[in-house]
């Protein structure tokens, strides 16, 4: 689904060949690429913001 030339929705089938479906369904690995002091600063400020309702 995309939107096409004149903004309208758009549904198109058949992108992906039949041999690489199992390929292009396996999900892949998260990887971590922030430091975990960005992460730990991250988790403070979204429970900052869940507990004042911010």
């Amino acid at each position: 689904m995309f939107l096409g030339y004149c903004g309208r929705l758009a549904i198109e089938r058949g992108f992906v060949k039949l041999g690489e479906v199992s390929s292009a369904i396996k999900p892949k690995a998260p990887s971590i690429s922030h430091s975990a002091a960005l992460i730990e600063d991250l988790a403070q400020d979204r429970c900052f913001a869940y507990r004042t309702g911010k």
